[in-house]
């Protein structure tokens, strides 16, 4: 259950941010390297809900024949044999531990 609820968090975290881009990608494997509690430190020693930090990468394909995507300077010269180019972004998530403290 806890590996669904971190994926649901990915997921939405990576469509917020290619939902505001005209280009089409696709997500074709996400790797989770690394969950861990958030340190206690002097900004956040006040803090009363445990949270973790979630670190990982994505990797994905998009079509450069798509018109949407033309837009990205020289996508043409770095496509694979099949055309599609491949990409990785990694990213990191501070999420509570208790998914009932989360904000919905």
């Amino acid at each position: 259950m806890k590996t669904i609820t971190k994926l649901l968090a990915l997921s939405l975290a990576i469509f917020t941010l290619s939902s505001g881009t005209n280009a089409h990608a696709r997500v074709t494997k996400i790797i989770i390297d690394e969950t861990v509690p958030l340190p206690v430190t002097a900004q956040n020693k006040d803090v009363n809900i445990p949270y973790e930090i979630i670190a990982g990468r994505a990797f994905g394909e998009l079509d450069p024949a798509l018109p949407q995507n033309s837009i990205i300077q020289d996508i043409d010269h770095v496509k694979d044999s099949d055309g599609k180019v491949r990409y990785l972004a990694s990213f990191v998530i501070y999420k509570p531990v208790n998914k009932q403290h989360a904000s919905g």
